[in-house]
């Protein structure tokens, strides 16, 4: 028996329409209506300012003129229709502005957006001792470097030692601040920016110097440095402070003073540190008889007597360098380094011993000297003397003989993981003799991963190494080939690299939060050659790029208190440890720091006086966010005084009442409407910020608002109200068209009924009595006519993909006897088994492919009828009629219910679970309706309840949801398209295309129950109610079967069997006689409570159906219910592995399965 699939363009599309309004208006004059913003940025947290100014020839008309401000940029921010033009207190960001007037008894509104810029970062600062304090006097320093804050800046010592008695307060418009003339001990700083934040106190130690001593200076070997013009003079090296030196800081009028001297010769001029002290020669002394002399450094320091410090000079030399010319000879030249003090001009002579011959070069200044091109290998004496007569080398013999045959060779070496190269290596290139020529070039292949690279020798040079491919990455053990090519030839080298040979490293880094910033501890590890080592960490800032101070061993920890990224990096050599810029390796962590500074949330924050209170009744309430804990001290102040006081009151709660409430000198103080108060906030470490806060007037503010007052049909409508600074408040919204919502702002789409007055009622600890507001929505005139894209219209169901791609269209099977059909026969299983006689499926004649099979053989045992807009088939019949479906859901993804014996058309599922799951939709007005389609009721959707997955539909008391689908006669599979011509000269026949259009059965069904059939509905209701009996009785559900002849017939069904973790079911099987025309659902809750209804079900009597319900997110299946409506409950960990199955079952819910697993950890 064969198999054989026929494909064909299977038949899917979705209904598109087109929609025409017509408005009607009253003619009336028009009102010149405008407005510009002026806008202040935010130069702290929040504190820009937008200013609305009307314009127009008709602003004397104008009344209930109300202005509202929504954010754009997702900052929270918000302020309900109001009466003040005047936005304060505003953050960074996008807004967006509306005004609403009323001109001549005509409503208008216009928006627009306003720009408020800013980009505020709390104020960071770091605090170091500058420089230490002597025993002669109060001489310390202290540098605190702000990096963030608005400028400008101030640093207050709030803790000092007792024998200080300088200034407290320092300030400057930019960073560093310098405070100068501290004694020793520890001092507390605190750093204010113009904002009023504050850093939490930093706290910074100045030592004394007891005496200052020859170990705080360093001399270096070469006491000199070169003066090429004049040898009549010796310029001493600059004596440099130790490295950590405790004198480090003593510059400028600081600083010390120092003169030189040599055996003999008078001293110098004292200078100070960093200029270079500069002894005469007397007459008859020349530069070279300073050689290998004692030098003298008589310093003077800012306190104490002068020290003296010994030193000595030492003799010249000069570098006598050469190249080969390939096998023809070499070429020779001098290199005069800078550290030494040679008196110019020097010069080089070259004598062939064997010939005699001399070669000469004079250098007038330090590095190499010209080239002695092309002698011939032997024997050659080599002389340099100085412009003052000394001789640096005299007849010093050089023997260069001809090069060997291996001209180059290689080694290879590890590179201690600095630079981000965990685990690599580097090769160095040498000549056997000599040096690398200039222009030699050295390829490296290598390894089979990286690429090639070449490294050109742009100067005479001792060997080529390299560390990386032509791609800037580094290389790792492996084999390569490297190349060399110079002027003579090319030679290969082959050298292996193994992991022994490099590196390896690892980095942790374990972070603790604290007053002073974030303490940082790394440890790590390195392995060299089967051995550990110990390990070093450097840590660096990347932007702007700041370096963390010398290497630290393991056990030692960074302290960071500015933000930022980092790179934590490990290497086995302390000074090899450095920023590295490549991080394939192991050796570099990153680390990013986000301080979090302390500030008033102003989303959550605000003044207000209740809607029943007097003016003089204000109230404030802030909420903070950021700093270390949660745990804040609020203090109050007027406008402008926030970080310096007075105060009129503090505590914890940030909650400040007028009248009854005493200020810190116990005189009542008053908060009083429409003005502005600034609060202070600090944390549990000292660091603060200052917000402004103004008080609303609840009775005059417009509580709540609409973005529009009049709307147009499938415009969105969306509420707001006022911010009140309450975590304890509930909203209850009423409306038209059955609206009801428990949202803060919540939004919908306008509708032909959804004009009226809405009413909101706020409930918080703000306000002891309810706040309560109405909105007037109206909408414009409208009518409305959808016109189907497909049937209506000229259309090609091909050229648009109506009729799909290639899709199966049936599968057929051969039938036919076997070759070896006796059963006595022997049989070779591997050759034998083909079938007696084949008849083709295709005919090929007349050069076509055609459809022509032995019905007698070729049998079709499935047939695919109809596929979704996603290419899923949705329903199939076999050669007996027998129809089966797949309803789909998800935007079509993802299989919803499975029916066997039914049509597409013929069944419903529906769980309310995915209209939320939809692609955005550029036609909303006559957009592809559903299935069953419950959109006109996806207010009522809720998650408080379910019976499966996560929503159900919410039917309020005394309210009917009725659901009206059509009655239909049984329809074909068959696609019917109508092809019509009209006259055209142009081609022969004299008839053209004119359209071609197609009937509604090219379009994907909606749900229809067929005439004369019988169908069977389920469903699973739950009351708001305590379940305290056997069966629930407010709620009702009825069948409504409209007939041809205008009656109808109804079924009212009640709930069957017990209640079930508060759900209890309903089921009923309906008649739909030959003269149905409509077939209706109505949802009743006809008792004194809400009703939850879920898992709603319709399909032919004759039919099974099971159902599926999926988590929103991770579209697992959360659910499966059976062909009696039962389900099967699965729930999973927080790793999405199964591990509960529940099913449920008439006497309740039991689980049937529960697994449990873990992974072991090896000791």
């Amino acid at each position: 028996m064969g198999v054989y699939n026929l494909l064909t363009r299977g038949r899917k599309a979705l209904m598109g329409a087109l929609l025409l309004f017509i408005g009607q208006a009253s003619v009336f004059a028009q009102c010149d209506f405008g407005f510009y913003t002026t806008v202040e940025n935010s130069a702290c947290y929040a504190s820009g300012k937008i200013t609305v100014t009307l314009t127009g020839g008709n602003t004397s008309r104008f009344t209930s003129i109300l202005y509202s401000i929504d954010s754009e940029t997702g900052t929270g921010y918000h302020v309900s229709a109001n009466p003040s033009p005047v936005f304060e207190n505003v953050p960074p960001g996008t807004h967006t502005v509306t005004v609403q007037i009323v001109c001549d008894s005509v409503p208008y509104s216009q928006t627009s957006t306003a720009t408020v810029g800013g980009n505020y970062q709390a104020v960071e600062a770091t605090v170091a001792e500058g420089r230490r304090s002597l025993s002669c006097g109060g001489y310390g320093q202290a540098v605190v470097t702000v990096t963030k804050g608005l400028m400008a800046y101030q640093a207050v010592i709030v803790n000092a030692p007792q024998g200080y008695t300088g200034a407290t307060t320092f300030s400057n418009f930019g960073s560093p601040i310098y405070i100068d003339s501290l004694v020793a001990g520890e001092y507390s700083i605190v750093v204010k920016d113009r904002c009023g934040t504050a850093t939490s106190p930093m706290s910074v130690t100045i030592h004394t110097i007891d005496k200052v001593d020859a170990s705080m200076f360093y001399i270096i070997a070469l006491p000199g440095t070169n003066n090429e013009e004049d040898c009549s003079v010796f310029y001493a090296t600059k004596p440099e402070y130790a490295g950590g030196s405790v004198l480090s800081g003593y510059t400028g009028s600081l600083n010390s003073y120092y003169a030189v001297s040599l055996d003999g010769i008078p001293k110098s001029d004292y200078v100070p540190f960093g200029e270079a002290a500069a002894i005469h020669l007397p007459e008859g002394v020349k530069k070279s008889d300073t050689y290998d002399k004692n030098i003298y450094y008589h310093i003077r320091p800012i306190c104490g007597d002068e020290i003296v410090i010994t030193s000595s000079t030492f003799g010249v030399g000069s570098t006598t360098a050469y190249s080969y010319n390939c096998n023809t000879g070499f070429d020779i030249w001098n290199d005069y380094p800078h550290r030494y003090i040679f008196c110019y001009p020097m010069y080089l002579t070259v004598r062939d011993s064997a010939t005699g011959m001399e070669y000469k070069d004079t250098a007038y200044t330090y590095g190499p000297g010209k080239k002695i091109k092309n002698l011939p290998f032997g024997k050659y004496y080599i002389t340099t003397q100085t412009g003052d007569g000394y001789y640096v080398t005299n007849n010093q013999l050089l023997n260069i003989a001809a090069p060997e045959t291996d001209r180059y060779y290689v080694s290879h070496g590890q590179l201690y993981g600095q630079f981000g190269n965990d685990g690599a290596c580097y090769f160095f290139v040498s000549p056997s003799q000599g040096l690398v020529k200039e222009g030699t070039k050295v390829e490296i292949i290598g390894n089979g991963v990286y690429g090639s690279a070449i490294y050109d020798s742009k100067v005479n040079s001792g060997g080529i190494a390299i560390s990386a491919d032509s791609s800037g990455r580094f290389l790792y053990p492996g084999e390569y080939v490297l190349r060399v090519t110079d002027e003579c030839g090319v030679y290969e080298m082959t050298d292996i690299v193994t992991d022994d040979d490099v590196y390896k490293y690892t980095i942790s880094l374990k972070n603790e939060r604290t007053c002073d910033g974030l303490t940082v501890t790394p440890s790590g590890t390195c392995r060299y050659q089967g051995q550990n080592y110990p390990v070093y960490f450097q840590l660096t800032k990347l932007e702007p790029w700041q370096q963390w101070g010398n290497p630290i061993p393991t056990g030692q920890s960074w302290k960071i208190t500015a933000g930022g990224t980092y790179n934590a990096t490990v290497g086995a050599v302390s000074n090899l440890v450095n920023n590295y810029t490549y991080t394939e390796g192991g050796n570099v962590a990153v680390l990013v720091y986000n301080p979090n500074p302390v500030m008033v949330d102003v989303n959550k924050s605000g003044g207000y006086v209740c809607p029943r209170d007097s003016i003089n009744e204000g109230k404030i309430r802030v909420t903070g966010k950021g700093g270390l804990s949660d745990n804040y001290t609020f203090k109050l102040a007027a406008q402008g005084t926030g970080a310096t006081g007075p105060y009129w009151a503090t505590n914890t709660t940030g909650e400040f009442n007028s009248m009854d409430s005493m200020d810190n000198a116990g005189t009542p103080y008053i908060l009083y409407g429409n003005m502005n108060y600034d609060v202070q906030i600090t944390d549990t470490c000292g660091a603060s910020s200052v917000q402004t806060i103004k008080i609303i007037e609840l009775k005059t503010a417009q509580i709540a608002s609409s973005d529009k007052q009049s709307y147009c049909i499938g415009d969105p409508v969306k509420f707001s109200v006022i911010n009140l600074p309450s975590t304890a408040k509930k909203f209850t919204w009423t409306g038209p068209d059955y609206f009801r919502s428990e949202m803060e702002s919540p939004s919908f789409s306008a509708g032909p009924n959804s004009a009226g007055t809405y009413h909101v009622v706020i409930n918080s600890d703000a306000c002891q009595d309810p706040i309560e507001a109405d909105i007037p929505i109206a909408i414009y005139p409208f009518m409305s006519v959808c016109y189907s894209a497909v049937t209506d219209t000229v259309v090609n169901p091909y050229l648009t993909g109506m009729l799909g791609n290639w899709h199966t269209n049936k599968s057929y099977v051969y039938y036919s006897r076997r070759a070896e059909s006796d059963p006595l026969q022997e049989v070779n299983l591997r050759k034998n088994g083909t079938y007696a006689e084949f008849s083709s499926f295709w005919s090929f004649l007349g050069k076509k492919m055609n459809v022509n099979p032995d019905k007698g053989k070729w049998v079709w045992n499935a047939a695919s009828t109809l596929f979704n807009n996603r290419g899923a088939e949705i329903e199939n019949k076999d050669p007996l009629g027998r129809y089966n479906a797949g309803l789909y859901g998800y935007a079509g993804t993802l299989p919803t219910a499975v029916v066997q014996n039914a049509r597409y058309r013929e069944s419903v599922f529906e769980g309310f679970e995915d209209y939320g799951f939809f692609a955005t939709r550029c036609d909303n007005a006559c957009a592809t309706g559903r299935h069953f389609d419950f959109s006109g009721y996806a207010a009522y959707m809720t998650t408080n309840q379910s019976h499966t997955g996560k929503y159900s539909l919410l039917i309020p008391k005394d309210s009917v949801v009725n659901m009206l689908t059509a009655v239909d006669a049984p329809e074909s599979d068959d696609v019917e398209m109508s092809i019509t011509l009209k006259d055209n000269s142009c081609v022969p026949s004299g008839k053209g295309l004119e359209g071609v259009r197609t009937t509604s059965n090219t379009l994907l069904p909606v749900f229809k129950p067929v005439k004369n059939t019988r169908v069977l509905f389920s469903a699973w209701v739950k009351e708001a109610v305590p379940c305290k009996g056997l069966s629930y009785t407010g709620s009702q559900i009825e069948l409504a079967v409209g007939l041809e002849n205008g009656t109808a017939q109804s079924v009212i069904i009640y709930p069957k069997g017990n209640i079930i973790e508060g759900w209890q079911r309903f089921e009923q099987v309906v008649d739909v006689p030959a003269t149905a025309k409509s077939f209706s659902v109505i949802l009743k809750a006809t008792g004194d409570a809400d009703i939850y209804v879920d898992d709603i079900r319709i399909h032919p009597y004759l039919a099974n159906m099971k159902s599926f319900a999926y988590d929103p997110v991770s579209l697992r299946l959360m659910a499966e219910l059976d062909e009696n409506n039962y389900a099967t409950f699965y729930e999973y960990d927080d790793d999405g592995t199964l591990v509960r199955v529940k099913k449920e079952t008439a006497r309740g819910i039991s689980t049937i399965k529960e697994t449990r697993s873990a992974l072991l950890k090896e000791n």
